[in-house]
């Protein structure tokens, strides 16, 4: 004859001891992770971090080398005065001597100046830059560096079954969260094309979810896996 199986008490104050050590790891985890998860979204490219204002202008200069530090020439460096809820406006491009080193002159503004370096197999990125100080004070600008590691390029096409061209779309890249996002710059960009597809280059290394809606109303979603180098997909519509 079977016995009905009492739960001992012991037993269900072990798997309260358990809960209680997965939860203090758990939290823990959190609360390592949290500081250096807002320390990565402040750098995140193009994010204002930086006090903005009445901008006095000056002589802006600095550096762009490699993942060695060894200095690139003929790079070009993009300035803009970046403001809230305004489009950016174009300052000029300028190009790094044999050195590496770039000077640029930039007029009063309000707002910050925001510097892009980088592009091609090389990945892109940005600086936002102040000549004011958290009392709204004017300062010296200090020497910008840019290091630029090596970039993705991706590259998508589109063909017809039957052939002809497939016409314009919209495409939007978005950087595939990691487990729990906590260590995850968040990036998305997205490109018009009225061609058979889009190249972006400049890119991080990145898992990325694509999506593409063409302007007949047909959409399409994929993922991709960027690394250094040109990444090619191919659909046939």
């Amino acid at each position: 004859m079977e016995r009905d199986r009492i739960p001992s008490p012991m037993i269900g104050e072990r798997r309260d001891v358990r809960r209680s050590r997965l939860f203090a790891v758990l939290l823990t985890l959190v609360l390592v992770g949290l500081p250096f998860a807002v320390a990565s979204r402040m750098l995140v490219s193009g994010v204002v971090r930086v006090q903005p204002g009445d901008q006095p202008g000056g002589a802006l200069h600095g550096r762009v080398v490699d993942r060695m530090r060894s200095p690139l020439a003929d790079e070009e460096v993009e300035v803009f005065v970046v403001a809230r809820d305004r489009e950016p406006v174009s300052v000029g491009v300028f190009r790094t001597d044999a050195e590496g080193r770039f000077a640029c002159d930039v007029p009063p503004a309000h707002g910050v100046y925001r510097l892009y370096a980088g592009g091609g197999e090389l990945q892109r990125i940005s600086r936002d830059v102040s000549l004011l100080d958290s009392a709204d004070e004017a300062v010296e600008p200090e020497a910008i560096e840019f290091v630029l590691e090596p970039g993705c390029t991706l590259d998508v096409r589109f063909e017809r079954a039957g052939g002809g061209r497939v016409g314009e779309g919209k495409l939007t890249l978005q950087r595939k969260p990691a487990l729990f996002g906590l260590f995850e710059v968040p990036f998305s960009l997205t490109r018009e094309f009225n061609s058979d597809g889009v190249v972006i280059d400049g890119l991080a290394p990145m898992t990325a979810v694509v999506f593409v809606r063409f302007a007949s109303g047909f959409e399409l979603a994929f993922e991709v896996e960027l690394e250094a180098g040109t990444k090619v997909s191919r659909f046939t519509l």
